[in-house]
């Protein structure tokens, strides 16, 4: 599983190292966001599940993403974009597509599901 999301940081990383240098900081911050979404979808679905009323606090909220960023950061400090770059930058097109496609699908279904569920959660106050 840990493969998947180094070669999700290694995509966005590619992503954005087009537009700015510093595009491991940038591939730090959209993996904990997404983790962030995972994690809060998680607690939405039990919550509706569950039918209960669970309220997150904004700085709760906060606190956790800074600790997935640090965690993220310690984890990259590691293994870095360079090597997972040297990793992967010989694999086929085909492979390549396919991957690209499975990282896209992930953060897209992230998002979509996390703001779906905390919409559908707000409204059931």
């Amino acid at each position: 599983m840990m493969q998947f999301f180094d070669y999700t940081y290694y995509k966005i990383c590619e992503f954005y190292s087009k537009y700015e240098k510093v595009s491991e900081t940038t591939g730090l911050i959209v993996l904990a966001m997404m983790y962030n979404f995972n994690l809060l979808s998680l607690f939405f679905l039990f919550s509706i599940i569950v039918n209960t009323n669970i309220h997150f606090s904004i700085l709760l909220i906060i606190i956790l993403y800074i600790i997935l960023v640090v965690l993220n950061g310690i984890r990259y400090n590691k293994i870095s974009y360079g090597i997972l770059e040297k990793r992967w930058q010989d694999e086929d097109k085909n492979v390549r597509l396919k991957k690209s496609c499975l990282v896209l699908a992930y953060i897209i279904l992230s998002t979509i599901i996390f703001f779906g569920l905390a919409i559908y959660h707000g409204s059931k106050k």
